[in-house]
């Protein structure tokens, strides 16, 4: 009987142990967005997990070094996805674990409960508690996201690291429990009370910060919006004036072509056509109205005033309409792409315009179908300049105390999607940016 209940608490010890390893790995490649792509990363995955597994279940004291042992190695073969965010990633993973072994320490404080039972406990206990923080972490996973890439990532990454220190070492404090002095022990709970506020603080300076961004976002679509609306109130002026325009000079073409002044109506027609026809003001945002996806739209007519306002020579084109972005590519990542193509094209063209040169810049997107999208955008370059090759390397820049990270950016984003390509051409004086989407081909 006795050999039974030490089966019976080997085993639960064991599925504990490897549901919480699991789970480690799994928020680990969730979160870091790192796919199992080949034999070596499996096996790499395997092999983790068993180790961590083998250590974890010696006892309290070297599940933290399997916990940490698993961090340093996870973060060290997935250091080429950035350390900040593979280590941030697992961390999260590690934090949920170490407030699942504080859970653990006031359950087996209970009186009067046996040790197969205590085992028993902990088994159901992981089963429930990880597989709700699955949900969670999905609940939280754009969150999360956000947090581990944008300009506060390195805070949250130390918020993350000091939180792990500090319920590490409450772990450790609760293992030696007995031996430990009083001190040590309020010294640690003070420093995870700490960890607490800590969190609450940065909860709070992120809120304020996502007002802030939005309160100016929305300022920009305003501008955007009254620059849009005023553009297509001038069109209708233009083509009411045209309307009354053209019945009058049509009447008096008549008159020429009866009498046979045939020169006499070419120049009334050349005439007519340099006073009223100013092709570029009325086709300042051609198309723009075929973009349903609203974050693209407003980046293209905010482009495209841009490039206006700087008297640089453009055409646009999009004839099919754009109802929506195909596969998994986030919605601001492709709006930054085509934000710092944009930037790149009208930046070399105001530098060519200022060496006398005649700068041009060309735009499309098209789609054929809701699996798929293709953005190109080409600008003359300055004589003999390799931009392609420059500006895709971090830390090359053309603009007096800027960081030169445009295109690098791009490779960055390129990377974070299979089904996303982006690749740059220079040919006869043209740079020319390619970008397609294509979900039904990564499939």
């Amino acid at each position: 009987m006795e050999e039974i209940k030490l089966y019976i608490e080997l085993i639960s010890g064991l599925l504990s142990a490897a549901i919480s390893v699991v789970y480690d790995v799994y928020v680990g490649y969730h979160l870091a967005e790192i796919k199992l792509a080949g034999w070596r990363d499996r096996i790499f995955a395997f092999g983790l997990c068993v180790l961590a597994i083998l250590i974890a279940i010696q006892g309290r004291w070297e599940t933290n070094v399997a916990s940490l042992m698993e961090l340093i190695l996870f973060t060290w073969y997935y250091r080429k996805y950035g350390l900040l965010k593979v280590s941030s990633s697992f961390m999260v993973g590690l934090l949920i674990d170490f407030l699942y072994d504080l859970i653990i320490v006031f359950l087996q404080k209970i009186p009067n409960i046996s040790e197969l039972m205590s085992s028993l406990c902990t088994l159901g206990l992981s089963i429930v508690y990880y597989s709700l923080c699955v949900l969670l972490i999905k609940h939280f996973q754009r969150w999360l996201l956000q947090s581990l890439k944008d300009q506060c990532r390195k805070i949250f990454w130390s918020l993350l690291a000091y939180s792990f220190c500090s319920l590490m070492a409450v772990n450790l404090v609760n293992v030696f429990l007995d031996e430990a002095k009083p001190s040590v022990i309020v010294y640690s709970y003070l420093s995870l009370g700490q960890a607490a506020f800590s969190w609450i603080i940065y909860y709070a300076l992120r809120k304020a910060e996502d007002a802030r961004v939005r309160n100016q976002v929305q300022q920009q679509k305003q501008k955007e919006l009254e620059e849009y609306a005023n553009y297509l109130e001038q069109s209708e002026d233009n083509l009411r004036a045209f309307r009354h325009d053209y019945r009058n000079l049509l009447n008096s073409l008549k008159v020429s072509a009866k009498e046979g002044n045939v020169q006499e109506l070419l120049e009334k027609l050349e005439r007519y056509s340099a006073e009223n026809l100013d092709s570029q003001a009325l086709l300042k945002y051609k198309d723009a109205n075929h973009i349903q996806v609203k974050t693209l739209k407003s980046i293209i007519i905010t482009k495209l005033n841009a490039i206006y306002q700087a008297g640089i020579p453009y055409d646009f084109e999009c004839r099919q309409t754009i109802a929506s972005i195909p596969g998994n590519v986030d919605e601001l990542d492709l709006v930054r792409v085509i934000g710092i193509a944009f930037d790149n094209a009208l930046e070399e063209s105001q530098s060519l315009s200022e060496r006398n040169g005649h700068p041009e810049i060309q735009a499309m997107l098209y789609q054929e179908t809701t699996d798929s999208l293709e953005f190109e955008i080409r600008n003359k370059i300055v004589p003999g300049k390799r931009q392609h090759t420059n500006l895709a390397t971090k830390g090359f820049t053309t603009k007096t105390g800027h960081q030169g990270l445009g295109l690098a950016n791009l490779q960055d984003i390129e990377q974070k999607y299979s089904e996303l390509d982006i690749s740059y051409n220079v040919s006869d004086g043209w740079f020319d940016l390619y970008l397609t989407i294509d979900h039904e081909e990564d499939e």
